[in-house]
């Protein structure tokens, strides 16, 4: 991911005999040079993307998710750990951390199921506040592959199994739980109070961004994805096994 001069990337997975070492790493944007590096362990592989947090008083913090080290924040600028929480994901980590108004949400989970869903009030560098678990849920609100959406109060969760939930994202009460169609790997993403994720059977499932439950449509794209759309200049991009689709926008 990027964050400001910086392309921050995890290299997490098992003990090995190549003396390879589990690491957080930043390197200069513009000259690949490394900014900084983080050592991690070699226990548990994680395959999370960090995101940024950035409180309401204080500098931005990047966040990181793994079942090694369970959630932590990290100081964008060194590398060093601010705050962690260690053992709060028991499972392997695929989806990425969500920033959810004050909390931190990080998923875990095996097989072909999430195990469990953490939020987690996060810590600040120079103050009293320490990091905390807020809730916990397990079930069908917890996803593996997927990362959940949170937006406007509320956490959309995709399970891989294929049940989609949403949540009060500040307490992780369930107002709704509904099986659309299909299981997913890919991630839902937001327009316009539309969330929109891919199933791996190739169909688009639309749902309305609520606190009740409305199902808009499903839309195949004739070909099986594990993939995740992408919106950018007011187009849609759609990944298949074969195929990229993009869709919306003006033609010229």
């Amino acid at each position: 991911m990027l964050f400001n001069d910086l392309v921050v990337f995890t290299h997490e997975h098992w003990e090995n005999d190549r003396q390879y070492e589990s690491a957080w790493i930043a390197l200069d944007r513009q000259t690949g040079q490394t900014r900084w590096t983080t050592k991690r362990s070699n226990s548990q592989v994680s395959y999370s993307t960090p995101c940024v947090y950035s409180p309401e008083r204080g500098e931005p913090q990047l966040i990181f998710t793994s079942q090694a080290h369970g959630v932590t924040g990290v100081d964008p600028k060194t590398g060093k750990v601010i705050w962690e929480l260690p053992s709060v994901l028991p499972a392997r980590v695929v989806s990425s951390p969500v920033v959810a108004g004050g909390l931190l949400i990080g998923t875990c989970g095996k097989g072909s199921a999430g195990i469990q869903l953490t939020a987690v009030r996060p810590g600040s560098k120079g103050s009293a506040e320490k990091s905390a678990v807020a809730y916990t849920c397990t079930g069908k609100s917890a996803p593996y592959v997927p990362t959940s959406l949170a937006k406007d109060g509320l956490l959309f969760a995709f399970h891989d199994q294929g049940d989609v939930s949403c949540l009060r994202a500040e307490t992780g009460q369930v107002l709704w739980c509904q099986k659309p169609g299909g299981k997913f790997y890919g991630s839902p993403v937001w327009v316009n109070d539309l969330l929109y994720c891919i199933n791996r059977e190739g169909n688009v499932v639309v749902i309305k961004a609520s606190p009740t439950y409305e199902l808009l449509a499903v839309n195949s794209l004739g070909e099986k994805s594990q993939a995740t759309a992408a919106v950018a200049g007011g187009k849609m991009y759609l990944r298949t096994y074969s195929h990229v689709i993009s869709i919306g926008g003006k033609t010229e």
